[in-house]
């Protein structure tokens, strides 16, 4: 199949190196169903568990260790999409905000591309415009039942965002003169795991998924296949 870049597969909250097995099969097959020829990836694409502000589960592992797997699970993704806009983050930027909390000034670190030995084609910004629709992390959004919506109420433009691991949806509003969505596309990591257990006792789950926007105006969100 032919890919279209004006139809974009959009994925979140990967967080390796507790990316859910099976979860890159997924998208694959979703930018084929869809002829995707843009993929977009809004952040969270590593978790920094053991860098956390909040204290680390007592199982976790090194820093170091963590770092080395995430980067050997990255390949998987990289494999598949080596070209890809990325979401700067509040996850995948720890070590750096970390840094500005005890002093230390940026240009102390490596840039994104090496520090997660990613290919020429990925590229960081804090948010991209695609045929007019927005897409950003989501951690600046503010929270709520629909902060995808309500984030595109408020810039009057349709936004997609991630971050909010248990929301997997679109909505549209209607103007006089335009229509816009929100929407939110769930998120990519084994929630199974200690980086997660800070969530053992919500209601609400997150849900693996991921999204397509078609040519700027028309939104799809797909649910991977097993919890």
């Amino acid at each position: 199949m032919k890919l279209n870049p004006r139809h974009v597969l959009v994925a979140s909250c990967s967080h390796s190196p507790f990316m859910k097995k099976g979860f890159v099969d997924f998208l694959v097959d979703t930018r084929d169903r869809f002829g995707c020829g843009t993929f977009i990836h809004l952040g969270d694409e590593i978790d920094h568990h053991r860098i956390s502000f909040h204290d680390p589960e007592p199982e976790a592992m090194g820093a170091r260790e963590e770092l080395v797997r995430a980067k050997k699970q990255l390949k998987e993704l990289y494999k598949a999409f080596p070209v890809a806009k990325v979401c700067l983050s509040n996850h995948t930027s720890r070590h750096t905000r970390r840094g500005a909390n005890i002093g230390i000034p940026s240009e102390y670190f490596k840039d994104l591309r090496y520090l997660l030995d990613a290919p020429k084609g990925w590229f960081w910004n804090r948010e991209w415009i695609i045929d007019g629709v927005v897409y950003c992390h989501g951690d600046l959004v503010g929270g709520g039942s629909f902060p995808h919506i309500n984030y595109a109420i408020k810039r009057m433009r349709s936004m997609v965002i991630g971050h909010y691991h248990t929301k997997l949806g679109v909505e549209y509003v209607q103007t006089e003169e335009k229509r816009i969505f929100g929407m939110c596309v769930g998120a990519g990591h084994d929630s199974n795991v200690y980086a997660f257990k800070y969530a053992e006792s919500m209601q609400t789950k997150p849900v693996m998924g991921c999204g397509v926007v078609l040519d700027g105006t028309e939104a799809h969100v797909i649910a991977m296949g097993s919890k």
